[in-house]
C-alpha cells in the first residue's frame, strides 16, 4: 500500500516481512524498534524501554539486527524506532534515550547503513490533574529533540498519542447499581 515504514521488533519479524515482500516483488521499508534500556520513571505497567520489557530488539543486538536486515532481499532498513514508556513526567529519560539513539545512529552510518528516519515514540506525560502532575512542556521536548538530532538530517517521527486527545473531553456517567461481592464490592 506504500506505507512509510513497518516498525519491526524482532529478527523473525524482519525475516517474515522480507519473505512477504519478496513474494510480492516489492521492497518494504522498515525501522527497527530497539530497546534502549532506559528507565522512564513511570508505572511498571506502562514502561516499555527497559531491558526486561518485552518490546524491541535488545540494545546490544541492534547493530547485528541492522546487518541482518541489510543482508535480506525485499526490505530496506532506513530507520531507528524507540519508545520508552507512557506518562513520562521528566525530560531526563528522553534525553538519555535520545543520546543513546544518536550514538547508535552514528555507529550504523559508519557501518554503511543509510538511516534517514528516527521514530522517537511518544510518552510525554499528560497533565490530568494540574496541581499534582507537571509533565514537560511540548516546546521543551521539541527543543531537546532539535538539540540532539537537529543536524542528523533524519526525518523525525513522533507518536504523541494521548497527549493530544487526553484532555479533549470528559466522560459523564452515573452509577445505576453496585454489586456486592465476598471480598470486594
Amino acid at each position: 500500500a506504500g506505507i512509510a515504514q513497518f516498525n519491526v521488533e524482532s529478527l523473525s519479524e524482519i525475516d517474515m516481512l522480507a519473505g512477504v515482500a519478496q513474494e510480492l516483488s516489492m521492497t518494504a521499508t522498515i525501522a527497527l524498534r530497539v530497546n534502549p534500556d532506559v528507565d522512564a520513571g513511570t508505572h511498571e505497567k506502562i514502561s516499555t524501554g527497559l531491558a526486561e520489557n518485552k518490546f524491541g530488539i535488545a540494545w546490544e543486538d541492534a547493530e547485528a539486527a541492522f546487518a541482518h536486515a541489510a543482508s535480506l532481499d525485499g526490505i530496506i532498513a532506513t530507520g531507528i524506532d524507540i519508545h520508552i514508556g507512557s506518562q513520562i513526567t521528566s525530560l531526563q529519560p528522553f534525553q538519555t534515550a535520545f543520546e543513546k539513539t544518536a550514538e547508535l545512529l552514528e555507529r550504523l552510518r559508519a557501518a554503511g547503513h543509510t538511516i534517514d528516519r528516527l521514530d522517537l515514540g511518544g510518552g510525554l506525560g499528560v497533565p490530568y490533574q494540574r496541581d499534582l502532575e507537571n509533565p514537560p512542556n511540548p516546546v521543551a521536548y521539541a527543543r531537546l529533540i532539535s538539540d540532539i538530532f537537529g543536524a542528523s538530517g533524519c526525518q523525525i517521527i513522533l507518536e504523541p498519542g494521548r497527549l493530544i486527545a487526553a484532555n479533549a473531553g470528559i466522560l459523564v456517567s452515573s452509577v445505576i447499581r453496585s454489586k456486592r461481592g465476598r471480598a470486594k464490592n
